[in-house]
């Protein structure tokens, strides 16, 4: 993700991302990052609970986003929806996209259908079961 979206992140949610923060993502998953973030720390408000974001990255093609801990089973369950809903958005440019795989190889991104045609990738189903 570019600084300027990481930096304005870290100024809107200053207690979730107080700490270093790995993001290893692209910046089509900003809005979705944003409203998970959002969604987090009005419920670390309500719920009077310190929640610190340690990494968020793609992995899979998917979102992946880590608490530092107090993960309370509300939180879990906005975080996992967040994730499952990264396999519909692409990453590069925020427009609607499937799971794709590289023509190339063992590789997996979330992408619009313009996207996957440039980059030379195909569509894939998503993945089945639990995400981690």
């Amino acid at each position: 993700m570019s600084p300027e979206r990481v930096m304005k992140l870290r100024e809107e949610f200053p207690v979730l991302f107080s700490k270093p923060c790995g993001f290893w993502c692209e910046d089509g998953w900003f809005d979705l990052i944003h409203d998970l973030a959002a969604e987090i720390t009005a419920i670390a408000e309500r719920d009077d609970l310190t929640v610190v974001a340690m990494q968020v990255k793609e992995k899979f093609g998917g979102l992946r986003f880590y608490l530092e801990e107090r993960e309370t089973p509300e939180l879990r369950q906005v975080i996992d929806a967040a994730e499952r809903r990264s396999f519909t958005v692409c990453e590069l440019t925020g427009e609607p996209g499937r799971r794709c795989k590289s023509k190339k190889g063992f590789d997996y991104r979330t992408l619009s259908p313009y996207m996957a045609t440039v980059l030379d990738y195909e569509p894939v189903p998503p993945p089945s079961g639990e995400l981690k």
